[in-house]
């Protein structure tokens, strides 16, 4: 958020955050500084805030208000440059300006913040300008921004303006170091004179060094800060200054408890203003901003969660816990669902050096990976909000009309988004080093020793091996791979501790030999070899084997290929019904006679009509009263809508495989029906939208990658574990 135009400001006048709603130009009534008790019950987690002595008394904060006066009262301020009246024409709506009101010069502190507000809606369309003199010289005027949307929601902003009495509009709040007086004006069309202007001087007061970073504590909390104890992460906590480290007067703000949303996204700003600031400066500029939003603009406390100087210091911003999902003001309509984190500088026209860009970079990245951590975003996903889609790192421009963060920081957005994502944790992932030690660690990490059955199919093809997630989900037994001829070792280890009471083997001896059949029965009772003539027998001798009549639903996919079934598999355990398969064009008459046997209460069709006909899709009315087609632009997006219609959100788990092959999301089947969670499917380097969504929509406790790196890359695994819900501590 920038002043649309910056000329000849003078070297010590510094911009500063332009968080803007109507409210009364007032003090906030002073109150006891609240601090939370700690909370009990958890384990107390290691604190990496900087924590100043909560001995220390903060800065005195004092503020005077300026009523501006008519133009023609005020010497020397109605000149306008034919530039200065063209843009404030564009604000005006075309309309023709003229200098309506200024101040007269105001002496400034040594550090001050000033901004100008007045009665919504009695000057719309008008513009603020503001000059400040440095020695013996006035700067030229320059044009402050005034962007509404840099504030509260609606409740908030309801509330202050009953409490203080009326809405006013304003303008961005200006920091200003070592000038000695400042002035405004105010651009207007004719006959739009706004009332009850004021001009607000705030000296922040004067503070001690910064603090310097601390070991980490064991406390769980930080005076002016209440955490959420046992708040365990995978991404650390970056070091982050406290309120009391800026010398934050508790007594300023509103002392009622915080309101709480949630994070699903975080919004990066910009407070614009000179990028020379000193870190000794830092301090009294985010007390300035503190005071202006509180006093001069009513709001319960600044507007940002959080605030990253040029040096790379995060320093807390508004009051309620760092870990916390604390409603800001600094995006509005998104700050129920987001966080703000703001760079103190101008980036729209000056592009930082290269060491203050590294060093924001760093902390950006540092904090907005540790807070997609504790609420678990996908910082390289999207979230919806009102009907508007936002990327889950955003710049303010992409939520409001405004030039916020500028347009040199918003360029570095992209590598922010990939730098972030490479510091997330990764989804626990079941692999091994081929599909048979990848199906072997599944059933491992899924069923208890004495499993009423394993199922053994070839790994070389699929069509045997989809009919036994069904049956594998709704018995409680895993499918298990093998070559023809030989039982992998790690197949046979699987066996040995699982101790089946029956093994049953999918398919002819064409696909599983003889000579394994003998190697199974030294690890069960019982070895069963179920088969048919071909794949779409075999599909149904299975499910002849395994469900009763009167079934609550039969899933039909093609068996051409394997895709669309995979997702039948988990499905089809949970609900306590087959899968069956069939061609394009006709139905086999195997599958027909199942059907007939089954009398299903419904049957869903999976996928499209390239994959199952219109004509095929008819024949199976005459076996079910209810006949569905669960169908996407893709088989991700199928498999995304076949979970949408089987499984609720809140899910204990997900499964996520590759969708460009088969064998590792084939063991998924079993282990979805059996614990109720899906298999979705992935490409292995990208995570599509479709699968996105659905892992959004489902919150699962857990989610789980089958197969190994090649199958779905670590990129991927860091995206997936940010889709987790784990329970409340």
């Amino acid at each position: 958020m920038t002043p649309s135009t910056r000329r000849n400001l003078g070297p010590t006048t510094l911009a500063a955050a332009a968080l803007l709603l109507p409210f009364v130009l007032s003090a906030a009534a002073s109150a006891s500084a609240q601090v939370q008790p700690s909370e009990t019950g958890s384990p107390a987690r290691a604190s990496s805030t900087v924590t100043a002595s909560a001995s220390t008394r903060p800065p005195t904060t004092r503020q005077t208000n300026h009523a501006l006066l008519g133009a023609d009262q005020v010497p020397g301020v109605t000149a306008l440059a034919a530039a200065d009246s063209a843009e404030a024409a564009e604000h005006a709506g075309g309309k023709s300006v003229k200098v309506v009101s200024a101040s007269t010069p105001v002496t400034l502190p040594d550090l001050g913040v000033v901004g100008v507000t007045w009665r919504a809606g009695s000057a719309p369309g008008a513009s603020i300008q503001y000059r400040t003199l440095d020695g013996s010289t006035w700067s030229d005027w320059a044009f402050l921004e005034l962007d509404g949307d840099h504030a509260p929601d609606d409740a908030e902003a309801k509330e202050a303006a009953a409490k203080l009495g009326g809405a006013r509009d304003g303008s961005a709040p200006l920091v200003t170091t070592d000038s000695e007086q400042v002035q405004v004006r105010v651009l207007a069309a004719d006959g739009s004179t706004p009332d009850d202007a004021q001009l607000a001087v705030i000296d922040p007061g004067t503070s001690g060094t910064s603090p310097q970073p601390t070991a980490p504590t064991t406390s769980d909390s930080t005076p002016g800060t209440s955490t959420t104890p046992g708040t365990m992460t995978g991404v650390a906590e970056p070091v982050i200054r406290t309120r009391a480290d800026w010398g934050a007067d508790e007594t300023l703000r509103d002392p009622s408890e915080p309101d709480y949303g949630s994070v699903d996204l975080a919004v990066v700003h910009h407070t614009a203003g000179s990028n020379s600031y000193s870190e000794a400066d830092v301090p009294g500029i985010i007390r300035g901003i503190y005071a202006y939003h509180v006093k001069t603009r009513g709001w319960r406390d600044i507007g940002y969660n959080f605030l990253v100087d040029r040096f790379g210091r995060i320093w807390e911003g508004r009051y309620g816990g760092v870990d916390r999902a604390v409603v800001g003001a600094h995006a509005y309509g998104v700050n129920s669902w987001s966080m703000g984190a703001s760079v103190l500088g101008d980036f729209e026209t000056t592009a930082p050096p290269d060491a203050d860009k590294q060093a924001i970079g760093t902390a950006l990245r540092d904090l907005i990976a540790w807070k997609a951590d504790v609420h678990r975003f996908d910082v390289l996903g999207t979230t919806t909000i009102g009907g508007v889609t936002y990327d889950n790192i955003s710049g303010h421009r992409n939520v409001n009309q405004t030039e916020c963060p500028g347009q040199y920081l918003y360029a570095t957005l992209p590598s922010l988004r990939t730098a972030t994502a490479a510091l997330s944790p990764s989804a626990p992932r079941y692999a091994g080093i081929n599909r048979y030690a990848t199906a072997a660690a599944a059933s491992a990490a899924t069923f208890a020793p004495g499993a009423p059955v394993a199922y053994i199919a070839t790994g070389a093809s699929f069509p045997d091996a989809l009919a036994g997630g069904p049956a594998g989900g709704y018995r409680g037994g895993p499918v298990l791979l093998t070559t023809r001829s030989s039982l992998p070792v790690d197949t046979e280890t699987e066996l040995q501790r699982l101790k089946p009471a029956e093994i049953v083997i999918l398919g002819g001896t064409a696909a599983v030999s003889d000579a394994v059949r003998s190697e199974l029965a030294v690890w069960a009772p019982t070895v069963t070899r179920v088969s048919g003539a071909d794949r779409y027998s075999t599909a149904a001798a299975v499910s002849a084997r395994t469900f009763g009549t009167g079934v609550p639903v039969a899933y039909i996919a093609t068996g051409a290929n394997f895709p669309d079934a995979l997702a039948g598999g988990p499905a089809g355990g949970f609900r306590g019904g087959p899968l069956l398969l069939t061609t394009s064009a006709t139905v086999p008459a195997p599958t027909l006679t199942e059907l007939g046997r089954l009398n299903p209460a419904s049957i869903v069709v999976l996928g499209g009509t390239s994959a199952i006909s219109p004509e095929v899709e008819s024949v199976l009315h005459d076996y079910a009263p209810s006949v569905v087609r669960v169908a996407g632009d893709d088989r991700f997006a199928t498999a995304a809508e076949t979970s949408r219609r089987t499984f609720s959100p809140g899910v204990p788990v997900v499964f996520v495989a590759t969708g460009t092959n088969f064998p590792d999301a084939l063991s998924g089947g079993p282990m979805g029906g059996d614990l109720g969670g899906p298999v979705l499917i992935t490409r292995p380097d990208t995570l599509p939208a479709t699968t996105a969504d659905e892992l959004t929509r489902l919150a699962p406790g857990k989610v789980v990658v089958l197969g190994g790196t090649a199958a779905v890359s670590d990129a991927v695994s860091k995206r997936l574990y940010n889709y987790e819900v784990p329970p409340s501590p």
